[in-house]
């Protein structure tokens, strides 16, 4: 399914950089690589949405940890890394 695709000035630019440079052999290569990324991208806003709408149903539930007990927690775990380092 050929498509055609006005990228401007600015990107018109970059993909003749990277062309010139021989870091893709084709513009469509780097468009490819380009989408890939954005998948990837998307797909981790995906995650980070439910992870968040997780973290306020549980608010809502009521199902949430003190403040001073995280913050105790996330001590003793960095104390005990820098004696390790230390060791």
């Amino acid at each position: 399914m050929p498509r055609d695709v006005e990228l401007g000035e600015t990107l018109e630019a970059f993909l003749a950089e990277l062309l010139a440079s021989g870091r893709y052999s084709s513009a469509d290569e780097a468009v490819r690589e380009g989408l890939k990324l954005l998948r990837q991208r998307e797909a981790a806003w995906a995650r980070l949405e439910q992870d968040l709408r997780k973290g306020v149903d549980d608010i809502e539930a009521g199902r949430t940890v003190p403040a001073e007990e995280v913050f105790d927690r996330l001590i003793r775990k960095y104390e005990k890394l820098a004696q390790e380092r230390t060791a």
